[in-house]
């Protein structure tokens, strides 16, 4: 302010004439106040004015308390901070002393197990070794014995070479390879003796003239001798030849007197899971209905357990096709091929003596069907035709 300008006070907007009493704030807004409207009495300027005390106004009294209050908290945060800062790097040196310590350990355990290591592999080598001493001395004695029986110098029998069973895949492979030697250095006459086997399987099989090629395989003997000294026996199994097999397709007249028939073939079906709502008759009326060039049909109700009725289908041989289709059956209904043998106890006509044998085998009732014109045959006893 320049020396002209008169101090306006800024409690009361008037101007300080006299300067004794006036005073002006310490704060960051640096007003002037008339000791009046401040309320500071002269005795309290003086102390101000002799010590280092300082005045602020009412905003800014307000305004440093909280700045005190905001550097205080600052100051116990970064205190704080500084505490946790030096808990971390202590502990962080704890740490990379345990990490030193263990990597030592480790290093002092890998040289313990590599000298292990050696030290095992050697002893296993030694036993190794004294193993295939032991084998190769009995091995010896095997080859002895077996000269002395081959020369007939003793007739004991030959004494079977104990072999130790490898427990690691290492020792197996180990044993294979030394087994494989020793045979190769040892037993050449036998090696002679597969090969010459092996070439008498390849020979071809020489019949007799007075011999019927097509009998069923029997066993003949080969026998030679080698230069051992040994008899080489050999099973061969005679081959049967494939016989032409022909079913006449041919129809004969029932006029034709001279002439010859041979046996209808029929396939036998098994329809089961059948509603006890229905019969044998709607049966073969279903089936009529949908292969009208069916001629015979023979329909024969099974012994069943339970709430549905089973029974057996006889039908030309040339539809058994159709009768195999999921489509050809209502939902639910089974079917499979007919087995006689498995049927036994389900079929009545198996079960009765010989008189009612005979009398079953007839036909017992027998009428036309008229929506297809086909004779259907009830009662008849199955058969098999091949």
């Amino acid at each position: 302010m320049s020396e002209g300008e008169q101090e306006c006070c800024s409690a009361c907007k008037a101007d300080i004439t006299d300067l004794n009493k006036r005073i002006q704030c310490s704060g960051l807004c640096n007003h002037v106040f008339h000791m009046d409207c401040a309320s500071v009495k002269k005795a309290e300027l003086k102390v101000l004015d002799n010590t280092n005390f300082k005045w602020f106004c009412d905003n800014c009294s307000i305004l440093s308390t909280n700045m005190i209050g905001l550097l205080t908290s600052i100051k116990n945060t970064v205190l704080h901070n500084q505490d946790q800062i030096l808990q971390q790097g202590n502990m962080i040196k704890k740490q990379s002393l345990i990490i030193e310590n263990l990597v030592q350990e480790v290093n002092r355990l890998k040289e313990t197990k590599i000298k292990d290591n050696d030290i095992i592999s050697f002893s296993t080598h030694v036993s190794r070794c004294n193993e295939n001493k032991d084998k190769n001395q009995e091995v010896d004695k095997h080859d002895s014995d077996f000269q002395n029986v081959k020369s007939g110098d003793g007739r004991r029998p030959l004494s079977k070479v104990s072999w130790l069973l490898p427990t690691t895949l290492q020792d197996r492979e180990q044993s294979h390879d030394d087994l494989k030697n020793i045979f190769n250095t040892r037993n050449g006459g036998l090696s002679k003796q597969t090969q010459i086997t092996k070439e008498d399987e390849r020979s071809s099989v020489k019949y007799s003239s007075n011999r019927d090629p097509q009998t069923q395989g029997t066993t003949k003997l080969a026998g030679s001798i080698d230069s051992e000294g040994f008899m080489l026996v050999k099973n061969r199994k005679l081959k049967r030849t494939s016989q032409q097999t022909v079913i006449g397709t041919a129809e004969v007249s029932t006029d034709d007197n001279s002439g010859i028939k041979g046996h209808e073939r029929k396939a036998w079906i098994y329809v089961g899971r059948v509603s006890m709502d229905s019969d044998d008759v709607k049966l073969a009326r279903f089936i009529c209905q949908k292969i009208p060039g069916a001629r015979k049909l023979s329909v024969t109700k099974l012994t069943t357990r339970g709430n549905t009725y089973a029974y057996c289908v006889g039908i030309d041989f040339e539809y058994k096709d159709r009768l195999f289709e999921a489509s050809f059956w209502p939902k639910g209904i089974v079917v499979r091929r007919f087995n006689f043998s498995f049927n036994k106890k389900s079929m009545p006509s198996l079960n009765s003596d010989s008189n009612n044998m005979t009398q079953r085998n007839k036909v017992t009732d027998t009428f036309d069907v008229k929506e297809n014109d086909v004779n259907f045959h009830q009662g008849a006893i199955p058969k098999i035709y091949k």
